[in-house]
């Protein structure tokens, strides 16, 4: 058995996980609010109704009937994607078909949501409105938070009809003389005076949840070679919280610069295939586009494109193991995801999992993916609905198209009742983003 060095899970989620605080009083309820407690509201009653039919069309998906089944997957997709957190792992309890159609189902939600997350949602902004009311409103658009108790408030007359959030916040920022830096943590944004010698916006290019923005240019020469030099273009590439991506990859030969007279240079090395991963978080990241020196005679770039190919989580399903003492191999489906779990076994004092993960990955998307899941959450629930951290992992296997990882865990003797969970994005999709940067002066 190889030396676990003792190390706690970094808890992360693809989701904001919004957490309330409980309000103690000394003085009693009333009989009257007693009874006003115990009713559920609206939205519970909602969630429970969606939560019924949803599992009522599962049981449909196996229906005896070809006409039942085909209409209960269309009406699981025409309900939309916040039906993914109640659909059912696929276990040897579902037949074939029903195993089928609900990964199409499954497939083609997830697919929907990502489309809606790259796009981005808009929003209008117009008259004479409050800065800070105004970036409230971005803050609910974007799922960020700025720092906003140092700001004075001040008035603005907007004009922003079905803006996307990058270009809102630009807007905002440019009219109010502010910047934020977009390095930080999306759940605490700071603002301060703005120094730049041009707008936020006159340079940027803009493609839904995304946001692009060249910040330095410079020309360099080997002198020990007969080369004509290289340009470096540095970009700050810039993502809506709900679309970080996992990874991303710009293409060289994807890469076109036009220059002031019309004419184009090429990327430095057009079979280069430059990797990043973004820093779980973060708005955004720096990237470095290498091109060969353009002309000394040359004043600007007029337009600069490139595409971002981007791997993108789907919707968070759960893995729910309930027997741990069960002596075979138990397997649950998700999506493109299998997870499967090995009989728990004893590591001196501690309890340990053996987990598998193998994704189906008609992308070859694995290889950067693998890394990623480490990050996620693995805990074990008590009877009592405790939850359980891990007290160490490793991985144990890693295979083309799987993953191995044993988690410690303190249990005691009896493990009835306790279930082990693992969270996870139950699919990973690949997009293509294209983006357009205009008017970079040269040195």
């Amino acid at each position: 058995m190889p030396l676990v060095s003792r190390q706690i899970l970094t808890v992360v989620s693809i989701l904001t996980i919004l957490s309330t605080t409980a309000v103690t009083t000394t003085t009693p309820l009333s009989a009257q609010d007693q009874s006003s407690e115990s009713i559920p509201s609206a939205s519970q009653s909602d969630d429970a109704k969606l939560k019924r039919d949803v599992q009522r069309l599962v049981r449909q998906l196996d229906s005896d009937t070809l006409l039942e089944r085909e209409n209960a997957e269309k009406e699981l997709i025409a309900l939309g994607a916040e039906i993914t957190q109640y659909l059912p792992a696929v276990n040897q309890r579902l037949s074939a078909e029903a195993a089928n159609r609900l990964q199409r189902v499954r497939t083609a939600l997830d697919e929907a949501a990502i489309e809606s997350r790259i796009n981005g949602q808009t929003v209008n902004l117009e008259g004479t409105l409050p800065l800070k009311d105004s970036l409230q409103k971005l803050e609910a658009l974007g799922n960020v938070h700025f720092n906003l108790d140092d700001i004075e408030d001040e008035e603005l007359t907007l004009a922003l009809k079905e803006s996307s959030f990058w270009q809102a916040l630009d807007t905002l920022l440019d009219a109010a003389k502010l910047d934020t830096n977009l390095y930080g943590d999306h759940d605490s944004l700071d603002l301060f005076p703005n120094v730049r010698q041009v707008t936020r916006s006159e340079r940027t290019g803009y493609s839904g949840a995304f946001r692009a923005e060249p910040t330095m240019v410079e020309i360099s020469k080997d002198l020990n070679s007969t080369t004509a030099g290289r340009l470096a273009l540095s970009v700050q590439l810039a993502w809506e919280p709900n679309a970080t991506p996992i990874f991303m990859n710009i293409p060289a030969k994807s890469i076109r610069a036009k220059l002031d007279d019309g004419s184009e240079i090429a990327a430095a090395n057009p079979l280069s295939n430059p990797e990043f991963t973004p820093v779980d978080g973060s708005l955004a990241m720096e990237v470095s586009l290498q091109f060969a020196a353009p002309p000394r005679g040359s004043r600007e770039i007029r337009e600069v494109s490139m595409e971002v190919v981007a791997l993108l989580p789907g919707s968070v399903q759960t893995f729910r193991f309930e027997e741990l003492d069960g002596k075979e191999e138990v397997k649950l489906k998700h999506g493109d995801l299998t997870i499967a779990l090995e009989p728990v076994s004893k590591s001196g004092e501690f309890s340990e999992f053996h987990m598998s993960m193998m994704l189906n990955d008609p992308n070859g998307v694995f290889d950067s993916y693998r890394g990623w899941v480490l990050n996620k959450e693995a805990f074990v629930t008590t009877p009592e609905g405790k939850r359980l951290e891990n007290q160490g992992f490793h991985t144990t296997r890693l295979a083309d198209n799987e993953v191995g990882i044993s988690y410690l865990f303190e249990l005691p003797e009896n493990r009835k009742g306790h279930a082990f969970v693992y969270e996870i994005p139950g699919s990973v999709v690949k997009k293509t983003i294209q983006l357009k940067m205009k008017n970079i002066p040269l040195p």
